[in-house]
């Protein structure tokens, strides 16, 4: 996780596959730490662009851990939500379908696992959420959603990032369905949050004015949209992300002959 944190993916990957064949050794090769190193090396896949390959290692993870702890414990429940996240970042149809089942009941295991436990619950229910919003199920995912920032406000406060990204989530899906005026201040509160907690030339920043600048488009606003998606590419640029920076300056080409 330190050598993650730093950068040092390749590092990090060499460790996590070790952690693996020596817990393959450990008693009958099925035990509770295995499952827990299986859950490290699924986790670092799926967080470093190859879901797929992380699905495979995670859904051993939960095979094991389930056949250690039984379906209802905390560290299986964990290894159920880093399965559907890898799910969810695929394209596979069936992958998908089953990141719905697999969130279903892991979001029920939090619930009875963390009645008072507003992170995990946070987690479980944005984790369901994303499931059901790749399979176009915005209706099902809305009220999750919204659990989300309740939750997250609960466990973290209203100005806390955690927070800010759940509110550009449902905004984002009240946007898609036209209902404009509940995703600008959505938008704009993670905005403001934002601004406040990294500062106005951050990257993360600019992912908001992005959002406000799409949405005013979507109004069919493009001069209130032009500044903006200009100014989230030139923070993607100061950043050196330049595809996400490329993706706005599409969007102000557009915008520039409508």
């Amino acid at each position: 996780y330190v050598r993650y944190a730093q950068n040092r993916h390749p590092e990090a990957e060499r460790l996590d596959r070790e952690a693996v064949r020596l817990a393959r050794g450990v008693g009958d090769g099925r035990s509770a730490t295995l499952g827990l190193a299986l859950r490290g090396l699924g986790e670092f896949l799926a967080f470093t662009a190859r879901p797929v390959e992380g699905a495979v290692v995670l859904r051993e993870a939960v095979d094991v851990l389930r056949g250690a702890h039984g379906r209802l414990h905390p560290e299986v429940a964990i290894a159920e939500l880093n399965f559907v996240h890898a799910l969810t970042q695929t394209d596979r149809r069936a992958d998908l379908l089953e990141a719905v089942a697999v969130g279903r009941a892991a979001y029920a295991h939090v619930q009875t696992l963390y009645p008072e436990g507003a992170r995990l619950r946070g987690d479980a229910a944005s984790r369901l959420a994303q499931a059901l919003l790749r399979v176009d199920s915005a209706e099902a995912a809305e009220p999750l959603l919204r659990e989300v920032i309740a939750l997250r406000v609960r466990a973290y406060g209203e100005s806390h990032l955690d927070v800010a990204f759940a509110r550009d989530q449902l905004g984002r899906v009240q946007m898609q369905r036209r209902r404009f005026a509940e995703a600008e201040s959505l938008f704009t509160r993670a905005y403001e949050a934002r601004r406040a907690a990294l500062g106005d030339r951050h990257p993360g920043t600019g992912a908001s004015m992005q959002m406000l600048g799409r949405l005013a488009y979507a109004r069919g606003d493009t001069a209130a949209g032009l500044p903006l998606l200009l100014g989230s590419a030139e923070r993607w640029e100061g950043a050196g992300m330049t595809r996400y920076a490329a993706t706005d300056r599409q969007w102000v080409a557009v915008g520039a002959f409508t």
